[in-house]
């Protein structure tokens, strides 16, 4: 069986997406040597799964599906802007999540469980909500940059489900949405 580069996300709204576009553009413009993510493509991960056997993802849909099925709608927007690995030496820019964050890493958890329990391999790195918005791949301080940078806040957003998604990497990234999964528990 083929192996597929999964990952399971979030979805970031059009007008959210739009907005915050609106926003970075003037800060971006002053960052030289960044490589800066396309906006179509903006999700907020809640686990990165790796190349998974093509055999495993039936089960893996179906556990993420119950997972779904045990956790309310909850709403999320994104504000600030930070850095990994710190600001003195950044290498990924990346926008703060606003609102609430405890259902995102509660969300976030279940869908490492249920990867966990089809055999797939997860890091233990504690969860960080945030969206990826630019790399580079020599360190750089931003601590500057980052205090100049606007002070964002976008609109809120329900969150009602998630996705697990195929990321086909290349001159031209793109991701595939192969499953949605509605968060239907009571809050």
């Amino acid at each position: 069986m083929a192996n597929r580069r999964l990952f399971v996300a979030v979805e970031v709204p059009d007008d959210v997406r739009e907005y915050v576009v609106d926003q970075l553009r003037p800060w971006q413009h002053d960052l030289a040597g960044w490589r800066w993510s396309d906006p179509a493509l903006w999700h907020l991960t809640l686990a990165f799964l790796g190349d998974v056997d093509e055999s495993r993802r039936p089960e893996l849909s179906e556990r993420l599906n119950r997972a779904g099925r045990r956790r309310a709608p909850f709403e999320v927007g994104l504000a600030g802007l930070g850095a990994f690995n710190r600001p003195a030496k950044a290498r990924v820019l990346w926008l703060g999540v606003d609102g609430d964050r405890d259902a995102m890493v509660r969300l976030a958890g279940s869908a490492s469980a249920a990867a966990r329990r089809v055999g797939i391999s997860m890091e233990g790195r504690h969860y960080r909500p945030h969206l990826t918005i630019g790399r580079r791949s020599a360190p750089v301080d931003v601590r500057e940059q980052l205090s100049a940078g606007p002070e964002l806040r976008s609109p809120t957003w329900p969150v009602e489900s998630f996705e697990l998604v195929e990321s086909h990497l290349g001159a031209t990234v793109r991701h595939d949405q192969l499953d949605t999964f509605p968060l239907t528990g009571k809050v």
